[in-house]
């Protein structure tokens, strides 16, 4: 499947029920074959559902590169497109390019999927190792929404 820039996916959440919502900001083959994309305050239960003047900058909760496999394989459903936000407001992606992307910190679209389940409230925040791994996800980390929880570890 053809990824492309201001493709808006569907994350489909651990609830099994609801999904998340995500943007392709850019395709970054020079960045391990990864994709660029902006993660949404967004919680829907069917394409239907979704607004796409809610794809803004106020719900934005994070611009991360990923490994597109989920994309590719269709298991983060493409439903539009979209023009999307400018990377540079959120990093610094002309110097990033310029040094080959060395220091892109890419993460697996498992993590994101388990971020986006996380940060919507249907999976506990400290589902990794780390107890704070997915605040370093947050473009905002101070501002985590009052519905994420965490579990005891024994």
């Amino acid at each position: 499947m053809s990824i492309n820039v201001g493709d808006v996916f569907i994350i489909p959440l651990e609830d099994s029920v609801s999904y998340g919502v995500g943007v392709v900001i850019e395709v970054t083959p020079k960045a391990l074959n990864s994709v660029l994309c902006g993660f949404y305050d967004l919680k829907i239960v069917s394409e239907n559902e979704l607004n796409i003047e809610d794809l803004n900058e106020k719900n934005l909760i994070a611009v991360q590169f990923v490994t597109p496999d989920l994309l590719k394989e269709g298991h983060w459903g493409i439903i539009e497109n979209m023009t999307p936000v400018e990377p540079n407001d959120y990093l610094n992606l002309n110097e990033l390019k310029s040094n080959g992307y060395v220091g892109a910190k890419i993460r697996g679209s498992c993590n994101i999927r388990k971020f986006m389940s996380a940060y919507l409230g249907v999976y506990h925040w400290n589902c990794f190792f780390k107890d704070d791994y997915l605040d370093d996800f947050l473009l905002y980390p101070e501002h985590k929404p009052e519905r994420i929880y965490f579990i005891e570890r024994c």
